[in-house]
């Protein structure tokens, strides 16, 4: 749930505790300190939880198959308007010796 938690019980290690009736689920929980760690920073403390299913939750069912969406329309078969092709190229090719080339850094 999103509710805000709350101080239940302070624990040592190797304690238990029991939440009977956990959120009114008729299901005890067990709640055991197995170590306290507070050497580092931040402390942690490793627990086991045992009871309402150990934490097991039932399967859900599988979903329902779908169908594809149908295809849409096939592409036309011929452009609108035939593409018109230049009579001469816009400029003349360049030759090696042509002095419009590009230089390298040996050049300069």
């Amino acid at each position: 749930s999103n509710e805000a938690s709350s101080l239940q019980r302070l624990m040592n290690q190797g304690e238990s505790y029991v939440f009977s009736n956990y959120d009114g689920s008729g299901e005890d929980i067990t709640v055991t300190v197995d170590t306290i760690n507070t050497s580092v920073s931040p402390g942690f403390a490793m627990v086991t939880v045992q009871g309402a299913g150990d934490g097991t939750a039932q399967p859900t069912r599988a979903p329902e198959p779908t169908r594809a969406p149908e295809p849409s329309k096939s592409p036309i078969s011929s452009p609108t308007r035939p593409p018109v092709p230049t009579v001469l190229p816009t400029f003349p090719p360049t030759t090696e010796s042509d002095s419009s080339s590009p230089t390298t850094e040996s050049d300069s």
